[in-house]
Protein backbone atom coordinates (compact mmCIF):
# COMPACT_ATOMS: atom_id res chain seq x y z
CA UNK A 1 0.00 0.00 0.00
CA UNK A 2 1.20 3.63 -0.66
CA UNK A 3 1.55 6.06 1.87
CA UNK A 4 -0.06 9.34 2.36
CA UNK A 5 1.59 12.32 0.71
CA UNK A 6 1.57 15.23 4.09
CA UNK A 7 -0.55 18.16 3.21
CA UNK A 8 1.05 21.63 3.39
CA UNK A 9 -0.25 23.09 6.35
CA UNK A 10 -0.65 26.24 5.19
CA UNK A 11 -3.12 24.74 2.32
CA UNK A 12 -5.05 23.61 5.33
CA UNK A 13 -5.45 27.16 7.15
CA UNK A 14 -6.32 28.05 3.78
CA UNK A 15 -9.06 25.66 3.59
CA UNK A 16 -10.00 26.34 7.41
CA UNK A 17 -10.51 30.33 6.67
CA UNK A 18 -12.50 28.92 3.29
CA UNK A 19 -14.72 27.09 5.42
CA UNK A 20 -15.72 29.76 7.98
CA UNK A 21 -16.36 32.46 5.21
CA UNK A 22 -18.57 29.80 3.88
CA UNK A 23 -20.58 29.21 6.64
CA UNK A 24 -21.15 32.88 7.94
CA UNK A 25 -21.61 34.27 4.70
CA UNK A 26 -25.25 36.05 4.50
CA UNK A 27 -26.37 32.81 2.49
CA UNK A 28 -24.22 30.72 4.74
CA UNK A 29 -25.60 27.81 6.83
CA UNK A 30 -25.33 29.58 9.85
CA UNK A 31 -28.30 31.67 8.55
CA UNK A 32 -30.59 29.20 7.89
CA UNK A 33 -33.50 30.21 9.92
CA UNK A 34 -35.95 27.63 8.77
CA UNK A 35 -37.23 24.75 6.09
CA UNK A 36 -40.86 25.16 5.30
CA UNK A 37 -42.39 22.13 3.89
CA UNK A 38 -44.86 23.12 1.44
CA UNK A 39 -48.10 21.35 0.50
CA UNK A 40 -50.51 23.67 -1.46
CA UNK A 41 -50.76 22.99 -4.74
CA UNK A 42 -51.94 25.98 -6.19
CA UNK A 43 -52.63 29.80 -6.14
CA UNK A 44 -55.72 29.58 -3.98
CA UNK A 45 -54.30 27.97 -1.14
CA UNK A 46 -51.00 29.34 -1.07
CA UNK A 47 -49.49 29.61 2.20
CA UNK A 48 -47.21 31.79 4.20
CA UNK A 49 -43.63 30.48 5.44
CA UNK A 50 -42.14 32.01 8.58
CA UNK A 51 -39.12 34.84 7.85
CA UNK A 52 -40.45 34.34 3.79
CA UNK A 53 -42.50 36.92 1.82
CA UNK A 54 -45.52 36.14 -0.22
CA UNK A 55 -47.55 33.33 -0.15
CA UNK A 56 -46.16 29.77 -2.06
CA UNK A 57 -47.36 26.74 -3.21
CA UNK A 58 -46.03 23.98 -5.20
CA UNK A 59 -46.45 23.91 -9.36
CA UNK A 60 -46.39 20.29 -10.85
CA UNK A 61 -45.85 20.23 -14.57
CA UNK A 62 -45.32 17.13 -15.11
CA UNK A 63 -41.58 17.04 -15.63
CA UNK A 64 -40.60 19.51 -12.93
CA UNK A 65 -41.82 20.75 -9.40
CA UNK A 66 -41.59 24.18 -8.42
CA UNK A 67 -42.23 26.60 -5.88
CA UNK A 68 -43.95 29.76 -6.42
CA UNK A 69 -43.85 32.80 -4.56
CA UNK A 70 -46.86 35.16 -5.29
CA UNK A 71 -47.65 38.79 -3.32
CA UNK A 72 -43.78 39.70 -2.47
CA UNK A 73 -43.68 42.96 -1.47
CA UNK A 74 -40.67 45.40 -2.14
CA UNK A 75 -37.62 44.51 -4.18
CA UNK A 76 -38.90 40.85 -4.83
CA UNK A 77 -40.26 40.25 -8.48
CA UNK A 78 -43.49 38.52 -8.18
CA UNK A 79 -44.07 35.97 -8.98
CA UNK A 80 -41.02 34.34 -8.14
CA UNK A 81 -40.45 30.98 -9.33
CA UNK A 82 -37.83 28.27 -7.81
CA UNK A 83 -36.59 25.02 -8.83
CA UNK A 84 -35.16 22.71 -6.17
CA UNK A 85 -31.56 24.23 -5.82
CA UNK A 86 -32.35 27.52 -6.92
CA UNK A 87 -32.23 30.86 -5.20
CA UNK A 88 -33.26 34.29 -4.74
CA UNK A 89 -31.99 37.40 -3.26
CA UNK A 90 -32.96 40.78 -1.66
CA UNK A 91 -28.96 41.08 -0.06
CA UNK A 92 -30.47 40.45 2.88
CA UNK A 93 -32.87 37.60 2.67
CA UNK A 94 -32.24 34.38 0.72
CA UNK A 95 -34.92 32.20 -0.53
CA UNK A 96 -33.92 28.86 -1.54
CA UNK A 97 -36.04 25.22 -3.48
CA UNK A 98 -35.30 22.39 -1.93
CA UNK A 99 -36.60 18.81 -2.21
CA UNK A 100 -36.14 15.32 -0.29
CA UNK A 101 -37.98 12.24 -1.60
CA UNK A 102 -40.22 13.90 -3.82
CA UNK A 103 -41.25 16.74 -0.98
CA UNK A 104 -41.10 20.23 -1.61
CA UNK A 105 -39.09 23.18 1.05
CA UNK A 106 -38.45 26.85 1.00
CA UNK A 107 -35.09 27.41 3.07
CA UNK A 108 -35.04 30.70 3.89
CA UNK A 109 -31.81 32.79 5.09
CA UNK A 110 -31.39 35.32 6.76
CA UNK A 111 -28.05 37.49 7.12
CA UNK A 112 -29.95 39.44 10.42
CA UNK A 113 -30.84 36.54 12.32
CA UNK A 114 -29.16 36.09 15.14
CA UNK A 115 -27.94 32.41 14.77
CA UNK A 116 -25.52 33.72 12.27
CA UNK A 117 -24.61 36.95 13.66
CA UNK A 118 -23.31 34.88 16.89
CA UNK A 119 -21.35 32.47 15.17
CA UNK A 120 -17.61 33.74 15.59
CA UNK A 121 -15.67 30.82 13.97
CA UNK A 122 -14.80 27.11 14.07
CA UNK A 123 -12.97 25.56 16.72
CA UNK A 124 -10.63 23.13 15.20
CA UNK A 125 -7.71 20.78 16.22
CA UNK A 126 -4.45 21.66 15.25
CA UNK A 127 -3.35 20.48 11.80
CA UNK A 128 -1.43 17.13 12.57
CA UNK A 129 -0.13 15.13 9.17
CA UNK A 130 -0.11 12.13 11.62
CA UNK A 131 -4.20 12.03 10.71
CA UNK A 132 -3.71 12.17 6.86
CA UNK A 133 -4.28 8.36 6.36
CA UNK A 134 -3.84 6.08 3.45
CA UNK A 135 -7.16 3.75 3.15
CA UNK A 136 -7.42 0.63 0.82
CA UNK A 137 -11.14 0.75 -1.08
CA UNK A 138 -12.99 -2.37 -1.19
CA UNK A 139 -15.95 -2.15 -3.80
CA UNK A 140 -19.10 -3.74 -1.85
CA UNK A 141 -22.12 -2.05 -2.79
CA UNK A 142 -25.07 -2.30 -0.29
CA UNK A 143 -28.48 -0.57 0.13
CA UNK A 144 -28.80 0.76 3.52
CA UNK A 145 -31.17 2.92 5.45
CA UNK A 146 -30.00 6.96 6.01
CA UNK A 147 -31.44 8.54 8.78
CA UNK A 148 -31.87 12.16 8.93
CA UNK A 149 -31.46 14.45 11.83
CA UNK A 150 -35.20 15.04 11.72
CA UNK A 151 -35.84 11.42 12.25
CA UNK A 152 -36.50 11.10 7.98
CA UNK A 153 -35.35 7.76 7.33
CA UNK A 154 -34.59 7.04 3.19
CA UNK A 155 -32.59 4.26 1.35
CA UNK A 156 -28.91 4.97 -0.05
CA UNK A 157 -26.60 3.00 -1.91
CA UNK A 158 -22.91 2.94 -0.71
CA UNK A 159 -20.37 1.76 -2.92
CA UNK A 160 -18.19 -0.05 -0.56
CA UNK A 161 -15.71 -0.07 2.26
CA UNK A 162 -12.41 2.55 3.26
CA UNK A 163 -9.80 -0.01 5.29
CA UNK A 164 -7.54 2.16 6.86
CA UNK A 165 -5.25 2.04 10.14
CA UNK A 166 -5.38 5.00 12.39
CA UNK A 167 -2.60 7.06 14.19
CA UNK A 168 -3.03 4.68 17.39
CA UNK A 169 -2.54 1.32 15.34
CA UNK A 170 -5.84 0.15 15.02
CA UNK A 171 -7.59 -1.27 11.77
CA UNK A 172 -11.05 0.73 11.23
CA UNK A 173 -13.54 0.39 8.51
CA UNK A 174 -15.84 3.56 6.80
CA UNK A 175 -18.56 2.44 4.30
CA UNK A 176 -18.46 5.51 1.78
CA UNK A 177 -20.65 6.67 -0.90
CA UNK A 178 -20.16 8.35 -4.34
CA UNK A 179 -19.95 11.75 -4.64
CA UNK A 180 -18.72 14.57 -6.72
CA UNK A 181 -16.12 11.99 -8.39
CA UNK A 182 -14.80 10.87 -4.84
CA UNK A 183 -16.27 9.28 -1.62
CA UNK A 184 -18.63 11.12 1.16
CA UNK A 185 -19.05 9.90 4.36
CA UNK A 186 -21.37 11.23 7.40
CA UNK A 187 -19.18 9.75 10.81
CA UNK A 188 -18.71 9.94 14.47
CA UNK A 189 -16.16 8.87 16.94
CA UNK A 190 -15.54 8.74 20.79
CA UNK A 191 -14.53 12.39 20.66
CA UNK A 192 -18.17 13.45 21.32
CA UNK A 193 -17.90 12.53 24.76
CA UNK A 194 -15.02 15.55 25.18
CA UNK A 195 -16.96 18.21 22.82
CA UNK A 196 -16.43 17.47 19.63
CA UNK A 197 -20.06 17.69 17.68
CA UNK A 198 -21.70 14.61 17.40
CA UNK A 199 -20.79 14.03 14.10
CA UNK A 200 -18.95 14.89 11.07
CA UNK A 201 -18.42 14.96 7.17
CA UNK A 202 -15.51 13.67 5.60
CA UNK A 203 -14.84 14.21 1.57
CA UNK A 204 -12.57 11.91 -0.05
CA UNK A 205 -10.64 11.53 -3.19
CA UNK A 206 -11.30 8.77 -5.49
CA UNK A 207 -9.15 6.07 -5.02
CA UNK A 208 -5.91 5.54 -7.30
CA UNK A 209 -5.49 1.98 -9.98
CA UNK A 210 -4.45 0.26 -6.93
CA UNK A 211 -7.32 0.81 -4.62
CA UNK A 212 -5.78 3.31 -2.56
CA UNK A 213 -6.63 6.41 -1.03
CA UNK A 214 -6.02 9.21 1.50
CA UNK A 215 -8.64 10.23 3.91
CA UNK A 216 -7.44 13.32 5.31
CA UNK A 217 -9.42 13.98 9.01
CA UNK A 218 -7.75 16.97 9.22
CA UNK A 219 -10.47 18.10 6.90
CA UNK A 220 -13.08 16.81 8.47
CA UNK A 221 -16.35 19.45 8.50
CA UNK A 222 -19.27 19.78 10.89
CA UNK A 223 -22.61 19.13 9.40
CA UNK A 224 -24.35 22.43 8.44
CA UNK A 225 -26.55 20.64 11.19
CA UNK A 226 -24.19 22.22 13.84
CA UNK A 227 -24.64 25.63 12.45
CA UNK A 228 -28.74 25.40 11.92
CA UNK A 229 -31.08 23.09 13.93
CA UNK A 230 -32.92 23.39 10.66
CA UNK A 231 -30.71 21.71 7.97
CA UNK A 232 -31.75 18.02 7.98
CA UNK A 233 -27.87 16.74 7.49
CA UNK A 234 -27.43 12.32 7.27
CA UNK A 235 -26.36 10.96 10.25
CA UNK A 236 -23.69 7.98 10.35
CA UNK A 237 -24.84 4.86 9.86
CA UNK A 238 -23.83 2.42 13.29
CA UNK A 239 -20.77 0.99 10.27
CA UNK A 240 -19.86 4.65 10.70
CA UNK A 241 -19.16 4.76 14.56
CA UNK A 242 -15.72 4.83 15.00
CA UNK A 243 -15.08 3.52 18.86
CA UNK A 244 -12.00 6.32 19.14
CA UNK A 245 -11.41 9.94 19.53
CA UNK A 246 -10.84 11.36 16.44
CA UNK A 247 -8.31 14.55 17.55
CA UNK A 248 -8.27 16.12 14.22
CA UNK A 249 -10.34 18.17 11.77
CA UNK A 250 -13.29 20.79 12.59
CA UNK A 251 -14.44 20.60 16.45
CA UNK A 252 -17.77 22.50 17.17
CA UNK A 253 -19.23 25.94 16.36
CA UNK A 254 -17.63 28.91 18.37
CA UNK A 255 -19.99 31.87 19.07
CA UNK A 256 -19.56 35.02 21.01
CA UNK A 257 -20.76 34.83 24.49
Amino acid sequence: MTTATPQSPTTWTTWHADRVAAVTAPDGAAALTGTHWIHATGPTDAVEAPGAPGRWYIDDDGSEVDLVGTGLSGGWATPVRLAPGERVSDGGLTLVGHSRAGDVALRVFDATSGNRTSVSGIEVFDHDPDWEVTAHFVADPATVTVTSADGFETSGETAGRLEFTLPDGTDHTLRVTDADGGFFVSFSDAGRAAGTHAFRFLHIPAPDADGNTVIDFNRAELPAFAFSGAFHCPLPSAANVLDVPVPAGERRVARLR
